[in-house]
């Protein structure tokens, strides 16, 4: 996809479990264009299919038939949106390529169901990164946050090439004026995690051994991150980024992609997320009502 150094893109969740939400999000902004900033666009939906053993990030269990996995990447590519797999499960080696089930989704989105646009793979492992490129060339790759890189050095030489997700640590700091390669930089822009947590890479292991079904602990945050229900945690945490730094830091720097959390997170958290960043203040009240009264009616604007 071409971009424009002038509008900001966001890849939002979860495009299973938010699926109608996400929808109807669209069409608000197709419909009703005036409520929405004119520079910004959702470009992507990220997340996974249930059971696909190669998911991490947040836990999806269980399996989706393969008929209704066409019709949602149909659908979502058909409004012009691209698939973003989170397949950055840090415990999945070479056996793992060959499962039946994430081979299939991977073929569906390869093939791109006649609407242009290109899907892509979220991910950490380099060996799975070549076997998706090598199997699924029309798929674009981008690295993870959960890849573990911590200095600059390291995020240039990654997205030198492909769009990487810095630690979100990196927000709101110096380091982000001295990338190399701003135009494939995408920021998490609204992690509820509390500041440079030490628990990230252990609950992330977690969660891994979950989707294999290993067993595992059961990994609890020590901070209560997994209690925040509610968005008005999230803009406390300093590397929170608002829509104005967006504006008025950020795209000045060539940065312009972020990623809005909410993976498995309280709907009312998420529909709050979209209301911070995408429509102008004036018709936050107006967005937020749609959304909710769609949401809970299981209906479409129309």
């Amino acid at each position: 996809m071409a971009y424009d150094k002038n509008t900001i893109y966001f890849s939002i969740p979860d495009f299973y479990n938010f699926f109608q939400l996400n929808m109807n999000l669209l069409r608000l902004m197709d419909e009703y264009k005036e409520w929405f900033r004119d520079n910004v666009k959702v470009d992507s939906m990220y997340g996974t299919f249930p059971g696909v053993i190669w998911n991490s990030g947040r836990g999806q269990f269980g399996q989706a038939p393969l008929d209704n996995i066409a019709q949602t990447i149909a659908a979502i590519n058909k409004v012009g949106v691209s698939i973003r797999y989170t397949f950055t499960n840090s415990l999945i080696t070479g056996r793992h390529f060959k499962d039946y089930y994430g081979n299939i989704i991977l073929e569906l989105s390869n093939s791109n169901m006649g609407y242009g646009v290109t899907n892509g793979v979220n991910c950490s492992s380099e060996l799975f990164a070549d076997y998706i490129e090598q199997n699924y060339p029309n798929l674009y790759l981008m690295w993870s946050t959960t890849k573990g890189v911590r200095t600059v050095e390291e995020i240039d030489k990654l997205s030198e090439t492909r769009l990487t997700v810095p630690p979100y640590t990196m927000n709101n700091t110096n380091a982000v004026e001295k990338f190399a390669h701003p135009e494939n930089i995408e920021l998490l822009c609204c992690e509820a995690c509390i500041d440079n947590c030490p628990n990230r890479s252990t609950h992330y292991e977690d969660i891994s051994k979950g989707q294999l079904l290993q067993p595992s602990k059961g990994f609890k945050c020590p901070h209560g991150c997994e209690l925040y229900y509610y968005h008005d945690i999230v803009p406390t945490r300093k590397h929170h980024i608002t829509i104005d730094s967006m504006i008025e830091d950020y795209l000045p720097l060539g940065i312009n992609k972020f990623k809005i959390s909410g993976r498995n997170d309280q709907v009312i958290n998420v529909i709050e997320r979209y209301v911070e960043y995408l429509p102008k203040p004036e018709y936050k009240d107006q967005v937020r009502n749609h959304l909710l009264i769609d949401f809970f009616n299981n209906q479409s604007i129309h």
